[in-house]
Order: structure tokens, then C-alpha cells, then sequence
């Protein structure tokens, strides 16, 4: 990861570059605390199942590193063909403040199937607190059982309420999950 900065003339000047430690497949990033003065940054990993979420420090260092799995809060069913798994794909990071979300599509396969296009997709929204990434908090929807339904990307609006971008089985679309 680096930040970079650029002048009036649009020269741009590299203040410093680190390595993660989340070495997958980053997704995406966020900053923590106003946009001028970023508290924080935040940066997302998906990783199969789940994702990992690296905060780094302004200056590049990392505070803390956190794994958020759907297997955690939501155990996937056992069948008569065995312990069924899950399949989860992290997208999108996005605050508000100090409060954190996380955006992810999932679906449970049957037990020994690691080929996710075999799975119904459902939605995976992870909220947590900056100053508390431990104590998140788990929200596991789609609008019909039988239609794939995932959020690709979500965002919080001007109200802090949850805004997502989802890809379904009836089309794309824009769902507003929570607020006023």
C-alpha cells in the first residue's frame, strides 16, 4: 500500500510505502475519520470463506489485523451427504465515522463442493466499530430462498443508513437496508 500526495501542478510525491499484512486478494479501501485528516485506513481482503480486515495507521503502520467469517455466527448445515461449507467473497469496505462495513456475497455448498457457482448466493453485511473490531455484527439476508441475491458493493448514505449494490438472479440493483 502506499499514499502518495500531489502539489498545485499536480507533481505527485510517494510519502511512504508498506506492505500489507493481509497478502490475498485485496478488495478494497477506506479511510477512517475525515477525508483531509484520516484517522485510519482501512483496507479489505477477501479471502475463501471470509475476509480479513487490516487497519493501518497514517502513517502506514498496521494497528490491527481482524478475520471476519460467515462459518463464525452462521455454522453451515450438516445433510445426510455431510457437513456442509460455505463460499464468501468480500467486495466492499465502506465508514461512516468510526463505524465499518463490510460487504459480502456467500453461498453453502454441499459438503466436499468447493465450486461456489454451485451455491445460491445470499447477502453478508459485517458492521463493526473501529475502536472495537471484535465485537461485530453479522446480518445474513436475501430476499427469496431460492434467488441469488448478493451484495457486490455497499456504502453508508448521508444518514448512516446501509446502501447496497446487489446482483440477483431478477437483475441489479440498489437496496437501501436500514436507516430513516
Amino acid at each position: 500500500m502506499a499514499r502518495v500526495t500531489y502539489d498545485l501542478t499536480g507533481k505527485f510525491s510517494e510519502e511512504w510505502v508498506k506492505p500489507l499484512s493481509v497478502q490475498n486478494q485485496v478488495t478494497d479501501i477506506a479511510i477512517v475519520g475525515d477525508n483531509a485528516t484520516a484517522a485510519a485506513y482501512i483496507v479489505s481482503a477477501t479471502v475463501n470463506p471470509g475476509a480479513k480486515i487490516e487497519a493501518l495507521a497514517p502513517d502506514g503502520t498496521s494497528s490491527w489485523v481482524r478475520t471476519y467469517d460467515v462459518s463464525a455466527t452462521y455454522p453451515a448445515a450438516s445433510t445426510s451427504k455431510g457437513q456442509r461449507n460455505w463460499c464468501q467473497e468480500c467486495w466492499s469496505i465502506a465508514t461512516h465515522g468510526e463505524e465499518v462495513l463490510l460487504s459480502c456475497g456467500v453461498a453453502e455448498l454441499d459438503a466436499g463442493d468447493t465450486n461456489c457457482d454451485d451455491g445460491v448466493w445470499r447477502s453478508l453485511l459485517v458492521t463493526l466499530n473501529f475502536g472495537n473490531p471484535a465485537n461485530a455484527s453479522y446480518r445474513l439476508f436475501h430476499r427469496d430462498p431460492d434467488e441469488n441475491f448478493a451484495v457486490e458493493y455497499a456504502s453508508f448514505g448521508a444518514k448512516g443508513e446501509i446502501v447496497c449494490a446487489i446482483d440477483a438472479d431478477a437483475g441489479g440493483g440498489v437496496v437501501r437496508v436500514n436507516g430513516e
